[in-house]
């Protein structure tokens, strides 16, 4: 079972988007990344308007009548949507790998430009062990999840990720709720029904989400099926700051405290000794880095990162340490602390 995904469709967000249009919004120029694949001029145009909506740059006359001032512009926000680009580029490195859908989706959004764009990435020094590095996180929280053994699941920050299609593809008893930002998920739910129109054998959830929002963070955990829950992560932490790492950590607790479960990550990293490569892939160059401050956002050290999950509430219960001479990522399981 394929659920629709909240927040993309819908005749207010067309509304939007035709008012965004009328304004001039559409005349933006989305990064090279999104030029370049194959994504409907519509959803190139809903990138541009959610960017400029959580930066307040659209007028009175240019707002949907869902979106309020108040709600938008009430108090300085920061710009996460600048972030969304990096599931493009990661997903044409991850077309390379095993990873579950990966080619086939690069191959939806790429096409015929797929092998040159492609032969650029993997001509970036040092991309063949930055490849190594995605595929061994991916499958890291892979084995995680399957140890949890737990069939409701929440990914948080997904990307163009496609672990919750295959799960839903091949396990009955599976209800994956597969989170991002709208740009994000207007871009995976056309993809999800190319890759696999078919019916699904569990039911996979393609829904909006921003995980920092409370509110929203305790629907979307409140529509799952009862029973205890996964929630599950491969990389927000690195972009966000210790105050939104600890709001992260609440919204994850309180719905543990409600439900039950586990929280599976595999995005504790610590600062690299020599700051951040030059590269992190196609499309992540050193000023991606430097506007997200991720290597200022990664735990000081190994001591650091668990104190931080341990003041937030939490408790690891184990460790996957990544085959790495640099070691500066682990996965983790972490369970309440009593």
């Amino acid at each position: 079972m394929r659920e629709p995904a909240p927040g993309v469709t819908g005749r207010g967000f067309i509304d939007a988007l035709l008012r965004a249009s009328s304004v001039g919004i559409t005349d933006c120029q989305p990064p090279d990344i999104i030029r370049k694949a194959r994504i409907p001029l519509v959803t190139q145009c809903a990138i541009c308007f959610v960017h400029a909506l959580y930066s307040c740059e659209l007028n009175d006359e240019a707002r949907s009548p869902w979106v309020t001032r108040k709600h938008m512009c009430s108090a300085p926000s920061r710009d996460y949507s600048t972030i969304s680009p990096s599931a493009l580029s990661l997903l044409l490195m991850k077309s390379q790998s095993s990873i579950a859908f990966a080619k086939e989706a690069a191959a939806l959004l790429w096409g015929d430009s797929a092998p040159k764009d492609l032969a650029d990435a993997m001509a970036v020094a040092g991309a063949p062990q930055r490849l190594r590095h995605f595929e061994n996180r991916y499958f890291s929280l892979d084995r995680l999840l399957k140890e949890a053994d737990l069939p409701r699941v929440l990914e948080m920050a997904a990307g163009l990720s496609f672990r919750g299609l295959e799960l839903a593809r091949t396990q009955p008893d599976t209800f994956y709720v597969d989170t991002d930002l709208l740009e994000v998920i207007s871009v995976k739910a056309d993809l999800v029904s190319q890759l696999h129109p078919a019916p699904l054998a569990g039911t996979l959830r393609v829904q909006a989400l921003n995980v920092l929002d409370d509110e929203a963070f305790r629907a979307a955990v409140g529509a799952m099926p009862a029973g205890p829950i996964a929630i599950a992560n491969e990389g927000p932490l690195v972009y966000l700051d210790a105050e939104e790492k600890a709001r992260l950590a609440a919204n994850v607790r309180a719905a543990l405290q409600a439900r039950g479960g586990v929280w599976l990550t595999a995005d504790v990293y610590i600062r690299h000794p020599l700051g951040a490569a030059p590269t992190v892939g196609y499309g992540r160059s050193r000023k991606f880095l430097e506007q997200h401050r991720v290597e200022e956002n990664k735990f000081a050290s190994w001591s650091a990162a668990e104190e931080f999950f341990v003041k937030s509430g939490f408790l690891v219960r184990k460790k996957l340490a990544h085959h790495d001479p640099r070691h500066i990522r682990e996965s983790w399981a972490l369970a309440l602390a009593p």
